[in-house]
């Protein structure tokens, strides 16, 4: 059984800006959604895209990886397929990319 983690944002921040481990910050929403506005070095696979792209992160299986959607749906499902593909250490974005642009 997966053990599912979840981050908040400022568990992100600390990750990224403070301890500057190199981290991925994977936005799985669509690419018009990604458009209208993302994380600033994120990388956008769509969840519909994943499972055919997985080979883009697996130089990563080792990396954090911080998965986020409009609503944690999607990337709920993308965590699962990470874990499952053999990913460790794999985090969602708790309240996703809304809690990330109002900041919670």
């Amino acid at each position: 059984m997966l053990k599912y983690q979840l981050l908040l944002y400022k568990d992100v921040l600390f990750i990224f800006e403070i301890s500057k481990e190199k981290i991925i910050i994977l936005d799985v929403r669509t690419k018009r959604e990604f458009s209208f506005g993302h994380i600033e070095g994120a990388i956008n696979i769509p969840i519909d895209e994943l499972r055919e792209n997985l080979h883009l992160l697996e130089g990563a299986k080792n990396q954090t990886i911080v998965v986020h959607c409009r609503t944690s749906y999607r990337s709920y499902l993308a965590y699962k397929i990470l874990k499952n593909a053999g990913f460790n250490k794999v985090f969602n974005l708790n309240g996703s990319y809304l809690s990330w642009v109002r900041k919670l």
